[in-house]
């Protein structure tokens, strides 16, 4: 029978590298947990890192000034000897717009790149790219991060119009002095910016150049009521953005409107009352209500509107009326009044009366009336109706 034993002290060797294998398993257990333990960058050594293009000018989203977005490079080197880092991770943000990705790696040439694209809002977009490095106890370096900026303008879109988009009311060469001039602007652009703005058409801009506010006044004179079209005038605005020339593509349009007619809106005949509101009753007064009316049918408002009186002519043998005088005044709905009266007592020839009923035949005298509209001064501005006005005995019309 064969005995296998072993001695105490086989058991002994056995047991010691059994312990020794134990430890090393400790050791690789705790250097994985350190491993893992550690941060998320792939790099443990301080960097630099730049950003590419540092400026760019780019229109607002939607608009025509050209491009907006605009790619970017960071690249990233070490700070002991200047060489390329790849895979480093480098993160993206911006102040405005936005940008595409927000973080990258770098690659074999230490670049990452983003895409910018505006946004809606004009001003000034501060792009960032940040690289950050672990710790390295070995070598005493501690964690740490560096960013590189770029300063990005967002031009405003084209050109607009405030407020009303209506013109100045041209009206044969004569501007009525009652009608606002546009005002055009590009809105949002950075304080400071100075604005040189011009017009393609016989309009012009007011001010010219301007650092307070990036809205110019347009006025100006036509030759004919109706410049360019059918009643239109067409504007190309330019300016100047901190000395990069910026030019809509959108022509703007405005409005030029003339008065063309009147509409009559009520005739009224009564007695005729004074100014104290007194009545008359041998006297009348033939009211007439109008609405100015443009070239297009719309109507008007803010406008001053005069009449202008041709010959008289007598109707009646030995007729002695006073002959009325013009007027001239401004309405801002555009609607206004005429009334044609006579209060013509004994011993005058023919005397006046009431309006009869039915009305007299019994002419008067007669004249050429004109209404004309751009100007409170009778005989100027534009003609916009054109009647004969017959005064009768006890009531009047234009006709």
């Amino acid at each position: 029978m064969n005995f296998h034993f072993r001695s105490r002290r086989s058991l002994a060797i056995n047991s010691a590298v059994d312990l020794v294998r134990a430890s090393w398993l400790f050791v690789v257990v705790v250097l994985l947990l350190a491993l893992t333990a550690r941060p998320s960058a792939a790099i443990n050594f301080p960097c630099n890192i730049t950003l590419n293009p540092p400026t760019a000018t780019l229109g607002v989203a939607g608009s025509s000034q050209g491009a907006t977005s605009q790619g970017v490079t960071a690249t990233v080197t070490k700070q002991s000897d200047g060489s390329v880092v790849q895979g480093a991770k480098v993160s993206f943000s911006t102040t405005s717009g936005s940008l595409s990705p927000t973080s990258q790696n770098t690659d074999a040439n230490g670049h990452a790149t983003s895409t910018f694209t505006s946004g809606a809002t004009a001003g000034t977009a501060t792009l960032t790219a940040t690289v950050s490095w672990a710790a390295d106890p070995t070598h005493n370096v501690s964690a740490g991060s560096l960013s590189a900026n770029a300063t990005f303008t967002i031009i405003g879109g084209d050109p607009v119009p405030q407020g009303s988009n209506t013109a100045v009311q041209y009206y044969n060469g004569l501007a009525d002095a009652s009608s606002t001039d546009p005002t055009v602007t590009a809105p949002g652009q950075p304080t400071g910016t100075t604005w040189t703005w011009a017009t393609s058409s016989s309009m012009s801009a007011n001010p010219q150049n301007s650092s307070s506010t990036p809205t110019a006044t347009l006025h100006g004179v036509a030759a004919t009521p109706v410049a360019q079209g059918a009643g239109t005038e067409w504007v190309q605005i330019t300016y100047t953005l901190n000395g990069v020339s910026v030019s809509s593509n959108k022509v703007k349009r405005w409005t030029v409107v003339q008065p063309s007619s009147l509409q009559q809106l009520s005739l009224t005949d009564g007695v005729f009352i004074d100014l104290n509101y007194q009545i008359h009753p041998n006297g009348f007064i033939s009211e007439y209500e109008y609405q100015v009316k443009d070239q297009f049918g719309s109507n008007m408002t803010n406008i001053n509107v005069n009449e202008d009186f041709g010959t008289f002519f007598s109707d009646y043998p030995g007729q002695n009326w006073p002959m009325p005088g013009p007027n001239g005044k401004y309405y801002a709905d555009g609607i206004f009044t005429d009334d044609l009266g006579a209060d013509i007592p004994a011993p005058n020839t023919p005397v006046s009366s009431a309006p009869q009923s039915p009305l007299g035949n019994t002419k008067v005298l007669h004249f050429a009336h004109v209404y004309r509209g751009g100007s409170p001064t009778p005989g100027q501005g534009t003609a916009i109706a054109i009647f004969t006005t017959q005064f009768y005995t006890d009531h009047a019309r234009n006709q």
